[in-house]
């Protein structure tokens, strides 16, 4: 909490935190505010302490067991988050239907949620650029910005902006630092690290590759502008 304050406090860019009580699915275990320590209880209370922080906005999203929006769940953590910026993550693309799941997110959550984070349901935004291109107008009619993510880099992310349409793109922008150790015991492996060299290296975002993936995003949304027809 201290580091992410200090973060929101010298730095201009908004921080929108993503909650998630744990890896793997979206079915969440429900508490319903008995203090029993389940999911959704954790989740309410880090959007409570995270508010306290000084976060812009969070990123939330539930499924049903059947793979629907979780109304329930989403509402309970819409209310949690107060008047802060709210995106759906990308338990959307976990869904059995991602046009229906798109309409529950728009009228339910109107107003409330307004973007939505997707890969079109595939492994990465460049494989799901179809669906995603797809989903636009539907989006669009709900008032709902989709947001590009999933594998998203400097090298392809000028053609997932062409053939998305999108206005914005989430990525990790990642990059492997090495560690400062002399003494390196390649004998021991930690977590789920299957080889001695990921001991000595941590991903870290990189302040060059958000530069290249912006750069790439800008020169081809102002390309799409440029060749746009002019209005009638």
């Amino acid at each position: 909490m201290y580091t992410l304050t200090c973060t929101h406090g010298d730095r201009l860019a908004q921080v929108f935190a993503l909650i998630r009580p744990r890896s793997g699915d979206f079915l969440y275990s429900r508490g319903e505010g008995k203090g029993e320590g389940e999911e959704v209880d954790v989740m309410v209370e880090d959007i409570a302490q995270l508010r306290k922080a000084g976060v812009h906005g969070f990123v939330i999203g539930a499924l049903t067991a059947r793979g629907d929006v979780d109304v329930a769940v989403t509402r309970r953590l819409v209310a949690a988050c107060g008047q802060c910026e709210i995106s759906f993550h990308r338990a959307f693309d976990m869904a059995r239907d991602m046009r229906a799941a798109l309409e529950t997110i728009g009228r339910e959550f109107a107003g409330s949620i307004t973007r939505v984070l997707t890969s079109g349901g595939k492994a990465s935004a460049l494989e799901g650029a179809h669906a995603i291109q797809q989903l636009q107008p539907r989006a669009r009619r709900l008032g709902i910005t989709l947001v590009a993510g999933g594998g998203v880099s400097e090298d392809n992310v000028a053609r997932i902006v062409a053939e998305t349409g999108v206005t914005e793109v989430h990525g990790s922008a990642r990059a492997s630092v090495p560690s400062g150790m002399q003494h390196r015991n390649g004998n021991v492996h930690m977590g789920a690290a299957v080889h001695p060299v990921a001991e000595f290296s941590t991903k870290q975002a990189s302040s060059t590759r958000v530069a290249s993936i912006k750069q790439g995003f800008v020169l081809t949304s102002l390309g799409q502008a440029s060749s746009a027809p002019p209005p009638s």
